[in-house]
């Protein structure tokens, strides 16, 4: 530019408050142009890229609540009655690993029995306890209407989570599922999250984690997603809010209208 100023052969343009060459007046159109498709002044001109939905499952999608709550008390009542199990203890349970809930109260020799007795338990369990959340497949009919790819990832083991789908006909609308045994480090860790975006070959600038807790938003916003936080009841609202999410949404219809909104899906929004 500086260097373009100092020829005498260069034609110049008269812009009425300074002559300028004309290779000077092309970088400064250049420099321009590149400063709006930074901030995203062309986004209107293109089609919105739809973002990848990825879904916690118990509790997000399916109502386990009282599946797992009854699990736990089995397992319990079996291996030490005297252990009162609360309310309190109970829904703290929901979001950690099997192996994290059942550590605070046995000792870690006796970890892989528990969790074992309760993966069977569980599975036993499901049909009578299992149900999809409210408005969930109505929504879900939508998404997979207007093209959205989805898909599951969740701290629970895989072959539980596709036994629930298949029970209550929601195999159809997810392209994967992601249960621990496909990952190593468990959420809050982002790994199983990003492990789903590379294997199907998502886009990581465009896409939203769903969950019920605040392990979810934590992993989801570790994995850089745009994070909702679905509240399912009074009991978790304050602990889910303060985890930061970018949106908080109290009834799976309120997420179509959260998929309208005009910007990048990324935690940052960038």
């Amino acid at each position: 530019f500086v260097i373009e100023s100092m020829r005498t052969d260069a034609l110049l343009v008269n812009l009425g408050f300074v002559e300028l060459r004309i290779a000077q007046v092309i970088s400064i159109v250049f420099v321009v142009v590149g400063l709006i498709g930074f901030y995203g002044g062309f986004r209107k001109f293109y089609p919105k890229t739809k973002p990848a939905l990825i879904f916690d499952f118990d509790g997000t999608i399916m109502d386990t609540q009282d599946l797992i709550f009854e699990t736990y008390i089995r397992v319990f009542e079996k291996h030490d009655p005297s252990i009162e199990l609360t309310e309190e203890i109970l829904y703290s349970f929901l979001g950690p690993t099997l192996y994290d809930s059942f550590g605070r109260f046995f000792p870690d020799e006796k970890l892989d029995i528990l969790v074992d007795e309760y993966r069977t338990l569980n599975l036993e369990l499901h049909d009578q306890f299992v149900k999809p959340k409210d408005h969930i497949i109505e929504v879900l009919d939508i998404l997979k209407e207007k093209g959205y790819t989805m898909g599951i990832v969740s701290s629970k083991m895989t072959h539980p989570i596709e036994h629930a789908l298949e029970l209550t006909n929601m195999s159809h609308y997810f392209e994967f599922v992601y249960g621990v045994d496909k990952y190593e480090k468990v959420k809050p860790d982002p790994e199983g999250i990003l492990k789903a975006m590379d294997d199907f070959y998502l886009d990581r600038s465009s896409f939203i984690y769903l969950g019920d807790t605040e392990t979810d938003v934590v992993a989801g916003r570790k994995a850089g997603a745009f994070t909702v936080a679905y509240v399912a009841d009074d009991v978790r609202r304050n602990t889910l809010v303060n985890s930061n999410p970018n949106v908080v949404i109290e009834d799976w219809r309120d997420l179509l209208e959260v998929l309208e909104g005009d910007h990048e899906w990324t935690y940052n929004l960038i």
